[in-house]
């Protein structure tokens, strides 16, 4: 009965480090991106456009490339730029979501 007890305590530690180092970082990551999107957010509330592009970019960023939320957070920070008053580049970064899209 002990053996298998301490058994089992010692397997706990390492069933939460896989755990970690495999979907946890997934878990890790949108974690980051929500802290990015609502300070992306405040920023927008308060009009400071460029810190809300960054924090956007820093959002998209942080998920994983094949993520579907990307291009939702890719077209806030081009609205963002523009109204920054980077309009080319806001309007370049909306043409290229388009073409990837199509």
């Amino acid at each position: 009965m002990k053996r298998s007890l301490l058994a089992a305590w010692l397997i706990c530690p390492i069933a939460l480090l896989a755990w970690h180092f495999g979907p946890g970082e997934k878990h890790l990551a949108r974690d980051r991106a929500g802290d990015d999107l609502r300070a992306a957010r405040a920023a927008e509330a308060a009009e400071q456009w460029s810190q809300a592009a960054t924090r956007y970019e820093s959002a998209r960023n942080a998920l994983p490339a094949g993520d579907p939320a990307r291009d939702g957070l890719e077209v806030a920070q081009a609205r963002s730029r523009i109204n920054a008053g980077q309009v080319i580049e806001g309007q370049e970064q909306l043409q290229k979501l388009l073409s990837k899209l199509e």
